[in-house]
């Protein structure tokens, strides 16, 4: 796994796991990734999403 999807993958399990350790809810979460919103919060899953998406595309193309 390169870098990119290590911290990826530390990011998101850092996430996940706030998620799922209490009843959460979005402000909780948005309070543990630092940013302002919902809408900020909801632009970095997003973001995390087309870098997967990219790097598996990236992957396929070397294979």
């Amino acid at each position: 796994m390169d870098r990119i999807n290590r911290i990826i993958h530390e990011v998101r399990s850092k996430i996940s796991n706030v998620a799922q350790g209490f009843d959460s809810t979005v402000e909780v979460l948005v309070k543990f990734v630092g940013v302002s919103d919902e809408k900020s919060y909801n632009s970095i899953i997003d973001s995390f999403y087309l870098l997967e998406d990219t790097e598996l595309t990236k992957q396929e193309f070397k294979s």
